[in-house]
């Protein structure tokens, strides 16, 4: 039994958890988050200089099921080291809900955005996020709106890249993504 109690005061599993319930009934803990999506798969803009979808994923029909469920997006990955005008964004629903500063310098070599959407209401949700290029230049934007997006049907969630000035494929990639749901309190 000491052991049990050390595990469970080291794991954070409750004691009622280890041993019968004896005609109680135990409820599993649903947790306050969940990774929903992860990947490291590396995807670069085409030859072009229109909008290319990096990634993609599709939230589930339900995920903003209470005021104050939110998903967190986070996203990252390189860039050419060119003066091209280069921007990164993360689309809601086709809606653009964070965005990098505009790279130009050849110093601005790794990029980096970090989102919550929340729902406020009834298809309202509020947006807060962090757009930032790094390297011997760094510069950070940040952004807070409300979007208007239909919360009853799935949404695609898509990051992507574009190269304003050169058709050079691979100037941006994208390397890594997650998004996780965190349950209203």
């Amino acid at each position: 039994m000491l052991i049990q109690r050390r595990r469970a005061l080291l794991t954070g599993i409750g004691l009622l958890a280890m041993r019968p319930a004896f005609g109680q009934t135990v409820t599993q803990v649903v947790p306050s988050s969940q990774r929903m999506f992860q990947t490291t798969t590396s995807v670069g803009n085409g030859a072009d200089t229109t909008e290319d979808v990096l990634q993609t994923y599709t939230l589930p029909v339900g995920v903003f099921a209470n005021i104050g469920d939110t998903i967190l997006i986070q996203a990252s990955g390189t860039l050419g080291a060119t003066t091209d005008s280069k921007v990164m964004r993360i689309k809601c629903g086709g809606t653009a809900v964070s965005f990098t500063p505009t790279a130009t310098l050849t110093t601005q070599t790794q990029w980096r955005l970090q989102t919550s959407i929340q729902k406020r209401g009834s298809t309202l949700q509020t947006v807060d996020s962090i757009g930032s290029l790094s390297g011997a230049s760094g510069t950070t934007n940040t952004q807070s709106i409300q979007i208007n997006a239909n919360d009853t049907i799935a949404m695609i969630i898509t990051i992507t890249g574009q190269n304003n000035t050169s058709s050079v494929a691979g100037s941006i990639t994208c390397q890594y993504v997650t998004i996780d749901y965190i349950r209203a309190a």
